[in-house]
């Protein structure tokens, strides 16, 4: 198959890494089968900086593979400088030696000569070198005085492939004992056991021979399904040789074909396969492992490869580190996002707006990035309410990086809204939500301890610039005559908005946008809003509680006990109901009129608990640890489950548990973890003492009730 392929247009599948060359795995332009080819053309290399003599004695330590590189000289970017200089390049003739190089790099941490580009796994380099990403548009050469092709990306304006109809899916629910094969239409549960399952299953592999395994659960069942049932994992085949330990080897990863677990993954649960596949332009790396990543790790691929096709030196892990400073400079710089606390109860006509990715936008409206922050080359920006300065010479490397994201996901959300198709609207539902993850966390990540291209001092510059954005938008708020209601980092509530509003509000929407370059979203007009109390004082709301109906008839909820997962489905479900009959109020004499009909359900539920006739899975409490549990001192209900259950729980593990036969000033006396060999008698009384701060919590703001009074 091979030698069949024309020098022609194709699209990059996947890469893996083989013993001494690069597999590349496409699929060429209408086709529909996935072809393998080696790529024996990449030599990954590193830089070197530092004196004539520091470069000579770097040069003496790699003697034992001196056969197997070359050095040049090169030009580079020095982000701190802001410069290029010249460095010295040493290319890498084969893998292993290159392998072999980052296995004893560490010995060169404390070098006197400066090493970049270090700890980048070969793979990544091989995508971020021919500025690569799964299924994008390629160009495949084959050599003409010896074997092998040489693959590079196409230089045209061609999009990457968007149909996928061409790709074969195989979906899979997986556990340790039991296997389902799913499809549009039923699953099949496979019964077979032993050799009659691996015959089965490559029999399976074999006829439909999917480019994409689909799977819930088959990180952690899969391939030790397949090693108890003595079958080979279903790799596709290659014509280079294997080193074991390489590629898919100790993963749940296929050679030649994606396996992807919804279960584990985060951006296929969050934004399905299309979300994934446009992060992966983006972060420019395999899609297998990018399915396994967080979205932190999917901006600092995009960064490295940014950094890569800019000819950016790439510090060796975190280089730079936290600046002095003075107590009284740390209490004006480092104060976080602005909140305005809400006052409680129930306001109407609120018109609720959002910053449109607020501190992403503001990074690059303001240029903030690690080398742009207090530089000596101009006077720079003042940053308001902030010590620090912003470059006004050069731009900077973050802004560089998020401009297209932003871009790209400000497309997506306008050709939604001009698509009528319901499945291509999801499909670009599903592309812009997966770019919004990585733009809210590239945020965090640039004050994050180990980020190669972050700093603290940027980390404030762009929460100063939020507070003043937040501020500056207030103003022109009340300008218009409007009273803020309420404010948190990237939203303001404000009103009475009546209906014919409309002009007024785009004008003050257009002030707010050229005022502080961000884009302004109108989330709706709520009929009624309302803010709890707080438990501190009555009279302040919490700031990260409220809830009310939109004037298009949609509820809107965010921080009360029906949105905490930890809430018993049963008190959850009561909440939710109450909520639901809100919403068929317009005004808040309506939900005060219908109160004692809402409050008799309540009581309806109440006797269900009484009489016990909820389901004990509906009482479940569920609480996931913050923390190693050895790490708690203090003896609180869900500890006591989990030590109970009887393991070692780490940070991150779900605990479920029922209260039961609790006694009276003993916290966490009686609780029953689920899996444990205890039977549940239910503790009534503390069941129906979280039922009714479930209703109040939605009641009490229009009836004033003392929060310490119960009234079911």
């Amino acid at each position: 198959m091979i030698h069949d392929i024309p020098n022609d247009t194709a699209y990059l599948f996947d890469v893996t890494e083989e013993l001494e060359t690069i597999g590349v795995w496409i699929l060429p332009s209408g086709k529909k089968e996935i072809l393998y080819l080696p790529d024996d053309s990449f030599k990954p290399s590193i830089i070197a900086r530092g004196s004539s003599k520091q470069c000579q004695e770097f040069l003496k330590t790699l003697d034992p593979i001196a056969s197997s590189i070359e050095i040049k000289n090169s030009v580079w970017h020095d982000l701190e400088t802001g410069k290029d200089v010249s460095c010295m390049e040493i290319i890498f003739l084969h893998l292993h030696s290159f392998r072999r190089f980052q296995r004893s790099a560490e010995q060169y941490r404390n070098s006197p000569i400066s090493l970049y580009n270090i700890d980048i796994d070969i793979l990544q380099r091989y995508f971020y070198t021919k500025n690569l990403y799964p299924l994008c548009p390629i160009q495949i050469h084959k050599k003409t005085s010896e074997q092998g092709y040489l693959i590079h990306r196409e230089d045209s304006q061609q999009s990457p492939l968007e149909d996928l109809s061409a790709l074969n899916i195989l979906s899979m629910k997986i556990s340790s004992d039991t296997l389902i094969l799913c499809d549009e239409h039923e699953e099949r549960i496979l019964e077979e056991r032993g050799s009659a399952l691996k015959s089965y299953l490559e029999h399976i592999f074999k006829t439909h021979n999917p480019d994409i395994l689909m799977t819930i659960g088959g990180d952690n069942a899969l391939f030790p399904l397949f090693k108890r049932i003595g079958m080979q994992p279903p790799h596709r085949k290659t014509t280079s040789p294997i080193k074991k330990g390489l590629s898919a080897e100790n993963k749940p990863h296929l050679r030649g074909r994606w396996h992807l677990d919804t279960k584990t993954s985060f951006f296929l649960k969050e934004s399905g396969l299309p979300g994934l596949l446009e992060v992966s332009r983006f972060a420019q790396t395999d899609l297998q492992g990018l399915a396994r990543s967080t979205p932190g790790k999917a901006i600092s691929s995009a960064q490295l490869a940014h950094a890569f096709q800019r000819k950016i030196l790439i510090p060796w892990k975190r280089q730079s580190v936290e600046h002095f400073s003075r107590a009284s400079d740390l209490l004006k710089k480092d104060r976080g996002g602005m909140v305005l606390i809400p006052r409680s109860g129930v306001h109407n006509q609120v018109a609720e707006i959002d910053f449109s990715s607020m501190y992403p936008s503001l990074m690059v409206e303001k240029n903030i990035s690690p080398e742009t922050i207090n530089t000596t080359c101009c006077t720079g920006t003042p940053v308001p309410n902030s010590p620090h300065r912003i470059c006004c010479c050069r731009k900077g490397f973050i802004p560089e990086v998020l401009l297209p994201i932003l871009k790209k996901r400000l497309y997506l959300k306008n050709l939604k809204i001009q698509t009528l198709d319901q499945q291509d609207r999801e499909n670009l539902d599903s592309r812009q939500k997966a770019l919004k993850w990585i733009l809210v966390v590239c945020f965090g990540y640039l004050g994050y301890h180990n980020a190669r291209f972050g700093s603290v001092e940027a980390h404030e510059c762009v929460t100063a610039w939020g507070r003043e954005t937040l501020l500056v938008a207030r103003d022109l708020v009340e300008d218009s005559g409007y009273k803020v209601i309420h404010g948190i980092v990237d939203a303001l509530w404000f009103g009475p908005v009546a209906p014919d509003h409309k002009t007024q509000l785009d004008h003050l929407f257009a002030a707010i946008e050229s005022k502080t370059g961000v884009a302004i979203l109108m989330e709706g007009i709520y009929d009624w809003i309302a803010f709890p109390r707080g438990s501190a004082d009555p009279e302040r709301a919490s700031s990260t509680k409220y809830f009310g109906k939109f004037s298009d008839g949609r509820i809107k909820c965010r921080g009360i006990m029906s949105r905490q997962s930890s809430t018993p489905g049963f008190i959850r479900d009561v909440q939710e109901e109450i909520l639901e009959k809100m919403g068929h109020y317009h005004s808040t004499s309506e939900i005060i009129e219908a109160i004692p009909s809402l409050l008799a359900q309540s009581l309806e539920k109440k006797s269900d608990l009484n009489d016990r006739l909820v389901p004990l899975k509906d009482l479940l409490i569920n609480i996931r640890l913050s923390k190693n549990l050895s790490d708690y001192k203090k003896m609180t209900d869900f500890v006591r489950a989990a030590q109970k259950k009887g393991s070692d729980d780490t940070a991150g593990t779900r605990i479920q548990y029922w209260l039961a036969g609790r006694h009276s000033g003993y916290m966490g006396d009686h609780v029953v973890a689920d899996g444990s060999h205890e039977v549940p008698t239910i503790d009534v009384e503390e069941y129906q003492r979280l039922l009714e701060k479930a209703v109040l919590e939605v009641l009490d703001p229009f009836i004033n009730l003392p929060a310490t009074q119960p009234r079911l």
